[in-house]
């Protein structure tokens, strides 16, 4: 077979959809995780249980509330909502786990394409793995949420204006809100990019050579943003020092590789400036939409590794393309995209990632920065059928997402509802009202942000489950010596 052959588009779609197959194969039946089962799924449960009124889902409270209006004008619940409407939840992870994969494996498809403008064959393809090997996206694409959704149309998106597509650029740019309105990210990307190169030609007295529709998604999706109360949702109101502290912990803690990745774009960036001028107009446009990832990302009031997902592919990209301008060959961005993979492949599950603080050791939102938290998943299914097998009509006190896992059988978790299962506040081990609790009552504590409790002779220790590094996830109860019970 020929180079040709082996790089038409099908081909590269179908080899890389195997290869996700094969990798991520013992999860295609996965429940919902962490934040997708208090989010996008409880949401489709509400739309259910109220015949998808829309109106009434506008008034409710949002998702730090404890709300069903996570995502108001997101496209994933409501299409989760028919899914479990129509087919069993099994079949539904199993459809939505294939779709996920298809996102991933169209993405690379689209990015090897781009890629091919500047490297080689070879090199594209090790361009690709370094970014499917990332511990972050490998992890998104054998679970279920709606990154991957962002990502495939942003990346259609950032191809058509690679092309020279620009309404098709910017329709699903719009599209891509729909499914996330962090896309609104890329919409400003198109925006600054397009008065900067407005701006160039005006110095220069030249017509602009790319058209004002690069301007709509953004306007568009600020309105929206209005509408769907996601205006100031996200945003951090720490100081600059704060966020950039903050910051440095995350890349310590979660994507180290990406924190070099962005230094690297810095470093080149401000070297070939100087040297050569940003003459390229697309490694332009990549260069405003990665700082400007990164740049939201430090301003998110609460940042989940996981968003980093959609940044990937065009910020190791945009790395590679800068040292192939900057050193005027493929050799170190062949090296770069050597090391990535290699640490990929080293960091599947966060075997050399820091490690976690105790109280947070089996949270979801962290445990995402790798397929560690498939490990937690899988524990967390056990956990919830040891409760339910032994403990289903006991009074028990849980985190909130166990809470949801126990108290929705739709999620996959337990075949019947635990009706007396009730959340815990993050310092109820500390409280007057755990001190007065009844020797009966049960409580499962998982370091899910929750203080843990000093357990000593007075307490009953029911199941502990260590399957991961840190803190256990313990049941307990009081022996029966103390309380008022």
């Amino acid at each position: 077979m020929n180079e040709h052959k082996l790089e038409h588009p099908l081909f590269l779609f179908i080899s890389v959809t195997l290869i996700l197959l094969t990798a991520n194969g013992e999860y295609l039946f996965d429940p919902p995780y962490w934040d997708a089962q208090g989010g996008s799924f409880l949401q489709a449960a509400w739309l259910i249980e109220n015949s998808f009124d829309y109106l009434w889902l506008f008034h409710e409270k949002g998702y730090m509330q404890g709300g069903p209006n996570v995502y108001y004008l997101n496209i994933v619940p409501l299409l989760y909502a028919v899914f479990l409407i129509f087919i069993k939840p099994a079949l539904v992870f199993f459809i939505l786990h294939l779709l996920n994969i298809f996102c991933t494996a169209v993405t690379c498809v689209v990015f090897y394409r781009i890629a091919r403008s500047v490297f080689s064959s070879g090199l594209s393809v090790l361009f690709c793995f370094a970014c499917l090997l990332n511990p972050i996206l490998s992890g998104q694409t054998a679970g279920i949420n709606m990154e991957l959704y962002l990502l495939l149309f942003s990346a259609l998106s950032i191809y058509c204006f690679h092309v020279g597509k620009y309404p098709l650029a910017v329709i699903l740019c719009i599209s891509a809100y729909f499914f996330k309105s962090s896309a609104i990210i890329l919409g400003m990307a198109y925006g600054v990019f397009y008065l900067a190169e407005s701006v160039k030609s005006l110095l220069k007295k030249e017509k602009p050579s790319f058209p004002y529709t690069l301007c709509l998604p953004v306007f568009i999706m600020v309105i929206l943003s209005f509408v769907s109360s996601d205006s100031d949702r996200y945003f951090s109101q720490s100081n600059l020092m704060e966020k950039i502290s903050r910051f440095q912990e995350e890349i310590v803690h979660h994507f180290p590789d990406q924190g070099l990745i962005l230094a690297l774009i810095i470093v080149t960036a401000v070297y070939y400036f100087f040297k050569h001028g940003l003459k390229n107009s697309f490694m332009n446009f990549l260069l405003i939409y990665t700082l400007g990832c990164y740049a939201a990302y430090s301003n998110c009031f609460w940042p989940l590794p996981r968003y980093t997902a959609s940044y990937i592919f065009p910020a190791f990209l945009c790395s590679g393309f800068l040292l192939a301008k900057t050193f005027r060959n493929q050799l170190m961005a062949f090296l770069l995209f050597s090391s990535l993979s290699i640490f990929g492949m080293m960091n599947q599950h966060g075997k050399f990632l820091p490690k976690l603080h105790p109280q947070i050791s089996r949270a979801g939102a962290n445990l995402e920065r790798s397929r560690e938290y498939l490990t937690d998943l899988e524990a967390n299914i056990r956990t919830c059928r040891f409760i339910e097998n032994n403990y289903a009509d006991a009074e028990i006190g849980v985190s909130r997402n166990f809470y949801w896992m126990l108290t929705n059988p739709f999620l996959g978790y337990v075949t019947r509802t635990v009706e007396k299962a009730f959340i815990l506040s993050s310092d109820y081990f500390q409280s007057e009202a755990f001190d007065l609790k009844n020797a009966d009552t049960l409580y499962l504590y998982a370091p899910h942000f929750i203080r843990p409790p000093e357990l000593n002779d007075h307490f009953q220790i029911l199941y502990v489950d260590q399957s991961l590094e840190g803190t256990p996830v313990v049941l307990f109860k009081k022996s029966g010596l103390t309380g008022n019970g």
